[in-house]
């Protein structure tokens, strides 16, 4: 972060570097030669501040880049599913609307990182995959804050030696609201 590279595809106004996804692998496929693969910062830097540098509101890029580019705030991207693996047409994680907010509910799994993060970016579907006429439709990115009411995180252990954790993610009734969506639903 002090030398700027967790914000690589964030845009310089938001506190990043302004590049784009070739110099962050050319950046991460350095770090790996070197001997040190950082999958945090694939799922975390690249994915999450990815997706809401280039989608999410101004009002969240405000909130979150800065901090996050800084090394202030951590993010984790929940995407796998102990059903679904990364098959994201079978996601099972869902968003309830009620009235303008949301009830997270469901459950990841080896998410990296999620311990060491203080949000999730997670993929839920606010509309189940069986009630869409495309498989692709019903989807809805939400930042997460993991200290919420209703997460439950779980360890994994793992065989291989990394310096990232791996973990289940449980949600029961999260409450998120509008703020919370990355794009639109």
């Amino acid at each position: 972060a002090d030398d700027g590279f967790v914000g690589t595809m964030v845009p310089e106004e938001f506190g990043g570097a302004g590049q784009g996804m070739v110099e962050m692998h050319l950046f991460l496929e350095g770090l790996s030669n070197t001997g040190i693969p950082l999958l945090n910062l694939v799922v975390g830097a690249a994915m999450s501040l990815g997706f809401i540098a280039k989608y999410g509101s101004l009002a969240q890029k405000k909130r979150y880049l800065p901090d996050a580019c800084k090394g202030r705030t951590r993010f984790c991207f929940a995407i796998t599913e102990p059903d679904a693996g990364s098959n994201t047409i079978r996601t099972a994680t869902l968003a309830r609307k009620r009235g303008n907010r949301f009830l997270l509910s469901g459950q990841k799994t080896f998410i990296t990182d999620a311990d060491g993060s203080d949000f999730a970016l997670v993929v839920a579907r606010t509309t189940p995959h069986t009630d869409v006429q495309r498989k692709t439709e019903g989807f809805t990115l939400f930042v997460v804050d993991l200290k919420a009411k209703g997460i439950d995180k779980q360890d994994i252990p793992v065989s291989i030696p990394a310096p990232e954790t791996q973990w289940q993610l449980f949600f029961d009734d999260v409450d998120l609201g509008p703020e919370d969506v990355v794009g639109e639903i």
